[in-house]
């Protein structure tokens, strides 16, 4: 059986003891997405500031970098999922049509 613990109330308890309790996964995903706001309200903020992103670059993974997470056997998927979206046929109207050959090569 499965028990699940996201330790946003128990912030101070460590894995081995939610383990002793009979805690099989423990999920962070509300410190995570937390972690990430400070970091968005910064970039907004020089954003706003200069009315451009150019100050951010520094702040900012590259795009490369996080093409690397996506794990190699959902890289050609991920591209076709999203480039379908809007419409079967034309790909994601909110995208120039050679984005998805872009993206793929990426990919």
């Amino acid at each position: 059986m499965l028990y699940c613990r996201s330790p946003t109330s128990f912030n101070s308890v460590k894995e081995e003891e939610f383990k002793r309790r009979g805690v099989n996964v423990v999920i962070y995903a509300n410190q995570l997405m937390r972690a990430t706001v400070p970091a968005i309200q910064k970039a907004a903020t020089l954003i706003l500031e200069k009315e451009r992103a150019e100050e951010c670059d520094s702040m900012l993974m590259p795009f490369q970098d996080i093409i690397r997470l996506i794990p190699k056997k959902n890289k050609g998927k991920l591209c076709r999922i999203h480039l379908r979206r809007s419409h079967p046929k034309k790909g994601n109207a909110l995208l120039p049509k050679n984005l998805g050959a872009y993206f793929k090569g990426m990919l």
